[in-house]
């Protein structure tokens, strides 16, 4: 597939991942050329690969679009953009890493479209279905839910969310970052520069009398 650097190569590469269904793309700087890959039900798939001499317009096309520094090269950074494609808001959250051949950015896509399922629509045997609500249904008890990114922890999450959503209950989340608004439940991000880690979420959370308690994302460094 042919792409044009027209002043919208970036936002045109994100709207083919979209239309893909992709989570994730990945523009990664190598020797000579860059490539994109975009990560699809898990696994990353090239999606093309752009000459070198058009790297630096892409990376600040994309951080121009999600507020990044464009003048800084040096250090990691965070940035957001939202995108209307199809009639729809896509929310877009961008990382910059800096590699020896340049900065890799990786951009999270967030469709409230495909993100919010049933449970029903996510794969699972009617068996596996069977245990896991059981597990969610008992008065009390701790449920982990970890794997690699693209696996769909988040996906998994918010149609527990969805299914647990009640009157009579309290749900509280503490989350970095909230991923999807859910109508009804207490949603706390976190805000580290604010003095709100989870640590701090967490203690506040238990005295607001919750009857359901969601953790997301811890990283656990090794």
């Amino acid at each position: 597939m042919e792409f044009i650097n027209n002043g919208k190569l970036a936002q045109q590469l994100v709207e083919e991942a979209i239309a893909n269904k992709a989570s994730d793309v990945h523009f990664e700087p190598l020797a000579k050329e860059v490539r994109v890959r975009m990560r699809i039900d898990g696994l990353l798939q090239e999606l093309c690969r752009l000459p070198w001499s058009s790297y630096a317009t892409l990376v600040s096309q994309l951080k121009v679009l999600s507020g990044m520094d464009i003048a800084e090269k040096r250090v990691p950074q965070d940035g957001r953009w939202q995108l209307s494609y199809a009639g729809r808001s896509i929310d877009l959250r961008l990382s910059s890493l800096p590699t020896i051949c340049g900065e890799k950015v990786v951009v999270r896509i967030l469709d409230q479209e495909q993100g919010m399922r049933r449970l029903e629509d996510l794969g699972m045997s009617r068996r596996n279905l069977q245990l896991y609500r059981g597990m969610f249904a008992a008065a009390h008890g701790l449920i982990l839910l970890t794997g690699p990114t693209g696996s769909g922890k988040t996906t998994s999450l918010y149609a527990t969310l969805r299914e647990l959503q009640q009157e009579g209950l309290n749900l509280v989340t503490v989350e970095d970052p909230v991923e999807f608004k859910l109508e009804g439940i207490n949603q706390v991000a976190v805000n580290r520069k604010a003095g709100l880690d989870f640590a701090t979420g967490l203690r506040s959370l238990v005295r607001q009398d919750p009857d359901i308690e969601l953790v997301r994302l811890i990283q656990l460094n090794a």
